[in-house]
């Protein structure tokens, strides 16, 4: 008999910056776009501040969107944002 296959879990946080990557990647959010800031996304996922910040904090620490002082973020690279998705398939497989 087969086993099923071991599905990963991977941590809100990062589900939540690969969706935001993703949407830069496909081009919904443009390169200077602002994107609202951590009280709106967290209330957009139906999740704290603190794991909003930690999905901010992967998409900012690879370059792909920039923190703006009391403004959200801004949009960086679309080329790093595709790039992490990227290697976070690789990753997975």
């Amino acid at each position: 008999m087969e086993q099923p296959p071991i599905a990963m879990s991977i941590p809100k946080y990062q589900q939540i910056a690969l969706e935001i990557a993703s949407k830069i990647a496909k081009g919904d959010y443009a390169v200077g776009q602002k994107i609202h800031g951590r009280s709106s996304i967290a209330g957009q996922y139906n999740v704290s501040p603190e794991t909003a910040r930690r999905a901010f904090c992967i998409l900012s620490d690879l370059g792909i969107v920039s923190p703006e002082q009391g403004s959200g973020m801004t949009v960086k690279s679309s080329g790093k944002a595709a790039e992490f998705l990227h290697q976070f398939a690789n990753r997975t497989t």
